[in-house]
């Protein structure tokens, strides 16, 4: 029984983070990098119930949970589907892979902007203005002294009053996933 248990656990987290890589997807011309393709077409064959393809229900599952993105609400995760195919219809990999590669450039996108409008007056991101992101677009519910222990316990940060983006998204991927 615990076997069943851990194996919907599993497959519920692929539906829940699918879009979301640990390492940054894209290359410099903002194409999706040789490991991305490949997860990407493990989350594709491990998602889609029918030899047809995936249909919309599938497609939604793996993009829901990033509606709180102000660039992805629920028009948009359908109006990818539909411009690929037909109501009632198929998707098949070619056409997810090509949706996808939006979907992920739409979020990476939007991470960067979260970073970037985060940024305080001497355009760095300290420990507060990283508490407050966290707090807002993954409610968490985190005070400083917390949130420092968990930094110094799982992730690589050089400076604490300077905090890179590849360090912020590292730990706001890692974070949104734990949480999903």
């Amino acid at each position: 029984m615990h076997f069943y248990i851990f194996i919907f656990m599993c497959l519920s987290s692929r539906f829940s983070n699918g879009y979301l890589f640990d390492i940054y997807p894209l290359n410099q011309s903002k194409n999706l990098t040789n490991k991305a393709l490949l997860e990407l077409k493990n989350i594709y064959e491990k998602n889609k119930q029918s030899d047809e393809g995936m249909n919309y229900e599938e497609f939604e599952k793996l993009a829901k949970p990033f509606v709180f993105l102000k660039s992805m609400r629920d028009c948009n995760i359908n109006e990818l589907f539909t411009n690929e195919v037909k109501e009632n219809e198929y998707m098949k990999y070619d056409q997810f892979e090509k949706q996808a590669t939006t979907f992920v450039k739409i979020i990476e996108a939007d991470i960067l902007n979260i970073y970037i409008n985060s940024l305080n007056k001497s355009c760095k991101m300290t420990l507060d203005e990283l508490r407050t992101e966290l707090n807002i677009y993954l409610d968490l519910n985190i005070d400083n002294a917390k949130l420092n222990a968990k930094l110094n316990a799982e992730y690589e940060i050089n400076n604490t009053q300077d905090i890179d983006f590849e360090e912020f998204r590292t730990i706001f991927v890692s974070i949104f996933k734990s949480n999903n």
